[in-house]
């Protein structure tokens, strides 16, 4: 077990504490409370039915939705990004770096014809 000196900090559950001795006294104050830590997510890798079911939400097709998943599962290690950093949010990289108008799905033409031009009233 270690001495604490007075006036040095020391830990005792989820706070920082000190404690000082004057004239006979003991003090012992808390200084300062410590904030749980974050564990870490474990990555789980997404299925290429679900990498597809969130492009074609988006609006994207599936030529992209199959190309960006082979990118990342064949990977060495699987799921790391080009500079080999573990991928943590699968969304966000398709958002950030694969969503391009090129795999956008085409847009229905509007009707020539149709005065409300795709207006519901």
């Amino acid at each position: 077990m270690k001495k604490i000196k007075p006036g040095e900090p020391f830990q005792m559950g989820n706070q920082i504490w000190e404690y000082s001795l004057k004239e006979g006294a003991v003090s012992i104050k808390a200084v300062k409370e410590l904030k749980p830590k974050k564990e870490d997510k474990i990555f789980i890798p997404p299925t290429l039915d679900e990498v597809k079911a969130f492009w074609k939400e988006n609006g994207y097709n599936d030529h992209g939705a199959e190309q960006s998943f082979r990118y990342y599962s064949e990977a060495e290690p699987p799921w790391t990004d080009s500079r080999g950093k573990e991928v943590r949010s699968w969304k966000q990289k398709m958002r950030g770096i694969w969503f391009r108008d090129e795999f956008k799905l085409p847009q229905e033409t509007k009707k020539a014809n149709d005065p409300t031009n795709g207006v519901v009233m």
